[in-house]
């Protein structure tokens, strides 16, 4: 039983080690995102923070702090991720600690076992009485290995049981560390539902506050999706007029066509490739208004749609290219304010609500040029930045091909 302890053993502290590298990863991405989350919301909180005045009750303080929300439930749920992933742990490293336990004791057992009969046997294992009664020169050769086998065999068990001492050692270390974060990430939990709770109900205030406006908010809508159609077509046509060529059928009159030169499909070629890679057309924002269909905030049953994204941003915040390109038109309209669109081969971003644009009609920009800067809604201390994404004439999502902050 002695000899057969040893193997086991060394296999148990190896599958030990194995194991416990096992959820490191899960529990990193899971760190990474809560980081992720922390950073979008306080950047809603900044954007809240400079806005914020008498005017506070308006549409877009409503959907940042919808935004803050949400950003605060997934943290929650991140953690209680994290804690079970930590109880799982947990719980794996005490099932390692018990049968280590139970292998440094056997370890132990077997030693004191073997030093024991060495002392009973003491007599009978004098090196030289044991070697000088072999009967021929074979069998105190034989003699002398299993000597020196039992020698390193008594060394191997002792070095057996310093290594599972250090191995507990150590899972004993990695246990406390978890039951500290444990600890940690419950106040964490705690302290972020006691926030939400408090955000919540300012969310309530504000909603209350805008549902007195119904009517002002009716109207608006009406106007900006009147001038959102307009801009539309302008877009549209812009779009044929700029590529290689235009044919008729669509509603507008005009369909663009492949630009098929080198130069531009290089272009497009890059463009594809930098997708979820390009920079935001400003430094700090917000997405307040997704790509496609979205249900209005406060007006019942009243759904919107978007044909790209808004950004949320602070006043005076700088404007900037997506990708290099070629300023292929400018336009104004009262509600959009300034508008900017640029070619990227078969590709076109369009960047609206500009209280002022630092570029001409056919100027090549590159990645990240300053283009404008954002307009500030006074009525409801608002800077917007409005994006859209085309292929030709299809429009795209440009959440999808922003870098993901």
């Amino acid at each position: 039983m002695a000899l057969s302890a040893a193997p086991i053993a060394l296999l148990w502290l190896c599958f030990a080690f194995t194991i416990q590298a096992q959820p490191a990863k899960s529990k990193t991405e899971l760190q990474k995102k809560r980081r992720q989350l922390y950073q979008e919301m306080d950047v809603a909180k900044d954007i809240l923070r400079n806005t914020r005045s008498e005017k506070e009750a308006s549409l877009n303080t409503l959907i940042l702090l919808e935004k803050k929300i949400q950003n605060r439930e997934q943290i929650i749920s991140n953690i209680a991720d994290n804690l079970d992933l930590i109880d799982e742990r947990i719980a794996d490293i005490e099932f390692q600690i018990d049968s280590l336990q139970n292998t440094l004791e056997t370890l132990k057992e077997d030693y004191a076992q073997s030093v024991k009969n060495a002392y009973l046997n003491r007599n009978d294992y004098n090196k030289l009485l044991f070697l000088f009664s072999a009967q021929s020169v074979n069998d105190a050769f034989r003699r002398m290995k299993y000597l020196d086998y039992y020698r390193r065999y008594r060394q191997n068990q002792l070095a057996q049981i310093h290594t599972a001492q250090d191995t507990l050692a150590l899972k004993l270390s990695a246990l406390l560390q978890e039951k500290s974060e444990q600890s940690n990430l419950l106040t964490n939990k705690q302290t972020e539902r006691e926030t939400l709770e408090i955000e919540k109900t300012h969310k309530d205030v504000v909603l209350q506050q805008l549902k007195r406006k119904e009517k002002q908010m009716e109207q608006k809508l009406r106007e900006k999706q009147l001038a959102l159609d307009d801009l539309n077509k302008q877009i549209k046509a812009i779009i044929a007029k700029a590529t290689a060529g235009t044919t008729t059928g669509s509603s507008s009159g005009r369909t663009a066509k492949l630009d098929t030169s080198p130069e531009a499909l290089k272009l497009s070629d890059e463009f594809v490739q930098n997708k979820g890679k390009l920079p935001w057309p400003v430094e700090k924002g917000v997405i307040t208004s997704n790509f496609g269909n979205n249900p209005h905030p406060v007006l019942r049953n009243i759904t919107t749609t978007n044909n790209g994204i808004d950004i949320t941003t602070e006043p005076n915040s700088k404007v900037r290219t997506l990708f290099n390109g070629k300023v292929t038109n400018i336009l104004f309209n009262p509600t959009f304010q300034w508008a900017v669109i640029i070619k990227h081969g078969n590709y076109f971003t369009v960047y609206t609500n500009l209280a002022e644009v630092l570029v001409e009609k056919g100027a090549e920009v590159k990645t990240k040029q300053t283009i404008g800067t954002v307009f500030l809604n006074t009525d409801d201390d608002e800077a917007i930045v409005h994006l859209e994404i085309w292929e030709s004439n299809n429009k795209l999502n440009p959440a999808q091909w922003l870098f993901r902050k």
